[in-house]
């Protein structure tokens, strides 16, 4: 509502998207009983994924 009411463009939706991306990883690894090694190194490389996902929506795919 204010991003309306005070006419402000909003600059975040490949960001956004990552967040959602990423918590959704998240989640399917989360509800396992059993986290392996594998898991771990695949949670741990979900932050240099999340920053190249959003340096490739912003500079191929022209999002905000």
């Amino acid at each position: 509502i204010l991003l309306y009411a005070r006419d402000l463009a909003w600059e975040f939706t490949a960001e956004t998207f990552c967040i959602l991306f990423v918590e959704w990883v998240m989640v399917f690894f989360t509800s396992r009983l059993k986290i392996t090694l594998l898991d771990s190194f695949i949670i741990l490389s979900l932050f240099p994924i999340s920053l190249f996902l959003v340096f490739m929506m912003t500079s191929v795919g022209s999002l905000d």
